[in-house]
């Protein structure tokens, strides 16, 4: 019995001891989260001088047992001061494995394992050498907390697994980017010596140098046994294997860190390199069908670096590539490059990049039974670039296609005949010392056709001469094709060196000729082909916005056959034109379209690539309305009305505006003025025609002939605003000015006046308003206007002619009281009640009068609706005359007043 209760009590606990031991698994890592959340932020933020922070931090016991993992969510750190928009590091998450006996101790967590996932790194070097990555707090040391939470670094392993790195380097303008890297190192970290193993992948490494792609999109791997010395940050790489694309390579040697930077001493070894995997450096070659390819030829590949790398001054480094008579062959084409030979040198003394040399004093091979040769070299690249060139040699560009495998559309064929020699400094050019530098040559091109993906039509070149020399370049008869357009092309360029080396200004003079010439196929962004809504393809080309380059003078006569731009078709186009300070000039261009001839003088602005800007002046005369309306949208939308006008008219027009999308200006910044006149014109049914008939109650049938029309207008911020004009609609006489919005809507008002065979006497003008939109205008006549002006203008008459008369009888008063001094009060009574009863009499007359003009409109009237406006009219007539009486009652009453009162005080009148 005893040992029965011994057992289980033992169970019991053996139970108890388990299930507290899963639950301290479980969760102790929620105990411990706060603390290490806390923990971390104030031991990275008292090291580190930049922003550091992260998302959350999951604490796992079991994936990487028996080691705990700290997991830090969404992990980054960002810079201060000049790299504060900068983030040096941004991880998805960064895993630390950590002994979990450290976990229960009281002097800190041992790291064993880092581990970086999906990361972005970036890092920068401004032109004044500041790094983004020295963040270190050169008082960390003190700075740290020792407290019981400190990070202990006994690292065994540090991976890396989907990063993407940028290196860019302001000062000398280069840009390292690194896509898809993965990386391994295993060994112990913290040991004072240790082995490390290292394994390195990357999907895509590109290398910009001053805005020129020197590497694009390799494929790198590079693994190394390392033996570290960690005291003196000294790494020994013995056993290495390393390749860039195809090409294998190793190196020995070690690397060292020293103040500002490293020491180091690398040899390089290239044994297994042979031809094949020496054409895979080059990104075009290792793209296309690289497996397939055949090869052979001699290689030999050396190199080394050697010495100090410290802020800008670099070690020692030679590297030279030789290979002779060398040939390639993809199977699937019929002829191969062959003779083949390349001897090219890059070395450095070791001190700064402007001691590179570069030297290739041998490049040659054979195409389709032609040589071409080749050297150059360049000494001082970053201060003054010291350039030997020469190259002879033809090229029958057809056998291009049959030894290289080209992607559809592309294509290429025709001869190009080319020789060349240069020598010089490219300081002599910004010191116009044009005869030291030394550069002649020549270019012949004949029945040369390009294309490709990047070119919707293809390029062909019947004939072309180019001539070189150290400041000009003469092009003799230039003979092109772009699609469906020709140019013949012939001229002079001077400083065209300058112009390429330090983007000084070129200039130019040139004449060009063309029977056929598409703007619009020069200007295509993209074109797509889509259904319409009747099923037929709709063309929706989008026109780009054209930047005219900067430190351009060039001087051209032009003349076009057949011009096409946007809509517009032009023939018989001649004009000079100017291109300077991103401006292009067009002068006095005589062409003939819409039926008519056109004159244009104007310029194009692209100083401001967002909002260029242009100014025209345009005479247009005799051109058909219906074919200038079909191809200038601006006039559909600033001239409905003419739409469907048939017939010509003349114009002239002086505009300025901002160009904005497919070269169309923006109407909301046009202003300007013009004029235009017509003689005898047809217009079509239009609504709002049809719109002032309804108003008149008019049945009249279309279209309208219009004899002669004359009209000016202003364009203010898009809005076009028409000056009184008038036409003839049928028997009808319309006066119209206003304003046409760029929405589509207008505003007009004016006057319309009805045949006097209607008899309808002052009732046969009135006026009337246009308003709202083109599609729906809103049509008012105001007929009772007319009758108000009848009234008004009657009235008028009347009082003038009594207060003339009590003007008079006023004068007659003052005189003789003037005279009879004693009399005056007697007299000013006597005229007083004149004046008053004067009034009476006058208000009377005027409402007879009244009276009889009102009887005479009624009768005057020879149909109900103006018989029934003529007894409006009399009604009104009656009723301000009655008002005038009124009026002149009370004037007249206040004038015997004042009379009174000045004789009574014997004031001199």
């Amino acid at each position: 019995m005893k040992t029965t209760k011994t057992k289980r009590i033992f169970v019991i606990s053996l139970i108890t001891v388990s299930i507290l031991l899963v639950a301290t698994v479980f969760l102790l890592p929620w105990l411990l989260r706060d603390k290490i959340i806390e923990r971390a932020r104030l031991e990275l933020n008292s090291k580190l001088d930049a922003e550091v922070n992260f998302s959350d931090v999951d604490v796992s016991l079991f994936r990487n047992f028996p080691y705990a993992t700290i997991r830090f969510e969404n992990f980054y750190i960002a810079g201060k001061n000049e790299f504060v928009k900068d983030t040096l590091l941004f991880s998805k998450n960064i895993d630390l494995s950590i002994n979990i006996k450290s976990l229960f101790s009281d002097t800190g967590y041992d790291i064993r394992k880092l581990e970086f996932n999906q990361s972005k790194v970036v890092v920068r070097v401004l032109d004044g050498g500041r790094a983004n990555w020295k963040i270190m707090k050169k008082d960390s040391a003190q700075m740290a907390d020792s407290s019981d939470m400190n990070f202990h670094w006994k690292l065994e392993a540090f991976s890396i697994n989907n990063a993407d790195i940028y290196y860019h380097y302001d000062k000398n303008g280069m840009d390292y980017i690194f896509k898809n890297v993965n990386h391994t190192t295993t060994g112990d970290l913290t040991a004072d010596s240790s082995m490390l193993v290292t394994r390195t992948t990357c999907d895509s490494l590109s290398f910009i140098w001053d805005g020129a792609s020197y590497v694009k999109n390799a494929q790198v791997s590079f693994d190394a046994d390392i033996d570290a010395n960690l005291n003196d940050m000294l790494f020994k790489f013995s056993k290495n294997n390393s390749k860039f694309n195809a090409l294998p390579f190793s190196f020995s040697g070690w690397l060292q860190s020293i103040p500002e930077g490293w020491d180091m001493d690398f040899l390089l070894n290239t044994d297994e390199v042979d031809f094949k995997s020496l054409l895979s450096v080059i990104p075009a070659m290792y793209s296309t069908s690289f497996d397939e390819l055949k090869t052979d030829g001699e290689v030999d590949i050396k190199g080394f670096v050697r010495g100090k790398y410290a802020n800008d001054f670099y070690p020692a480094f030679d590297l030279s590539v030789k290979a002779s008579k060398a040939w390639f062959q993809y199977p699937s084409l019929p002829s191969r490059l062959e003779n083949i030979n390349v001897d090219a040198r890059i070395s450095n003394p070791g001190r700064t990049l402007d001691e590179t040399l570069i030297d290739i004093p041998l490049f040659s091979f054979t195409l389709g039974g032609n040589p071409f040769k080749a050297s150059l070299s360049l000494t001082n690249p970053v201060s003054d670039p010291d350039v030997k060139l020469h190259a002879n040699g033809k090229l029958n560009t057809s056998y291009i296609s049959k030894i290289y495998p080209l992607e559809p559309p592309t294509s290429i064929q025709g001869i190009v005949d080319l020789g060349l020699n240069i020598a010089g400094k490219k300081s002599w050019f910004s010191a116009n010392k044009y005869d030291k530098f030394k550069f002649d040559g020549f270019m012949n091109m004949a029945d040369l056709a390009i294309r490709t993906a990047f070119l919707p039509q293809k390029v062909e070149i019947s004939k072309a001469a180019l001539k070189f020399e150290n400041r000009y370049a003469e092009v003799n008869n230039l003979q092109m094709k772009y699609g469906d357009n020709d140019m013949s092309i012939q001229g002079k360029f001077e400083n065209y060196i300058g112009y390429l080396l330090y983007d000084s200004e070129l200039k130019a003079v040139l004449s060009a000729k063309s029977k056929n010439l598409n703007v619009n196929d020069f200007m295509s962004e993209n074109k797509d082909v889509k259904p319409s809504s009747k099923g037929a393809e709709k063309d929706t080309t989008v026109l780009k916005t054209i930047l005219i380059p900067e430190n351009i003078d060039i001087s051209m006569n032009a003349s076009v056959d057949n011009l096409k731009f946007a809509d517009m078709t032009l023939t018989g186009s001649n004009s000079a034109l100017k291109i300077k300070n991103k401006t292009l000039t067009i002068q006095d261009l005589n062409t003939s379209g819409f039926g008519g001839t056109m004159k244009l003088s104007g310029l194009y602005n692209s100083n401001d690539a967002i909002n260029p800007t242009m100014q025209i002046k345009v005479n247009l005369a005799e051109v058909a309305f219906k074919q200038i309306f079909n191809q200038v949208e601006v006039l559909r939308k600033y001239l409905p009305i003419f739409e469907k006008a048939m017939g010509k008219f003349s114009a002239g027009l002086s505009i300025s505006a901002l160009m904005g999308e497919g070269m169309s200006p923006v109407l909301q910044s046009i202003n300007g003025d013009g004029m235009l006149s017509a003689g005898s014109i047809s217009v079509g049914k239009m609504i709002a025609v049809e719109a002032i008939l309804k108003a008149l109650k008019k049945n009249e049938i279309f279209p309208v002939n219009i004899d002669k029309i004359g009209m000016t207008f202003d364009l203010k911020n898009g809005k076009l605003i028409t000056k009184p004009f008038s036409v003839k609609l049928w028997d009808t006489k319309l006066t119209l000015s206003g304003i046409t919005g760029t929405d589509k809507t207008m505003d007009y008002n004016g006057k319309i006046q009805l045949p006097d065979k209607l008899k309808l006497g002052r009732f046969s003008t009135f006026n009337l308003s246009i308003g709202g939109p083109f599609s729906k205008p809103i049509v008012k006549v105001d007929l009772m206007n007319t009758v108000n002006e009848i009234v008004k203008e009657n009235v008028q008459k009347a009082e003038d002619a009594i207060v003339e008369k009590v003007d008079e009888v006023k004068q007659a008063a003052l005189e003789k009281a003037r005279k009879e001094k004693e009399k005056a009060i007697a007299a000013a009574r006597i005229q007083a009640d004149k004046i008053i009863n004067l009034a009476a009499s006058q208000g009377e007359i005027l409402i007879t009068q009244a009276k009889k003009q009102g009887d005479k409109l009624v009768e005057e009237a020879s149909n109900p609706i103006t018989k029934a406006l003529a007894r409006k009219a009399a009604d009104r007539l009656v009723e301000e005359a009655q008002k005038r009486a009124n009026d002149l009652n009370q004037k007249a009453a206040k004038e015997a007043e004042q009379l009174i009162n000045n004789a009574a005080s014997k004031t001199t009148f």
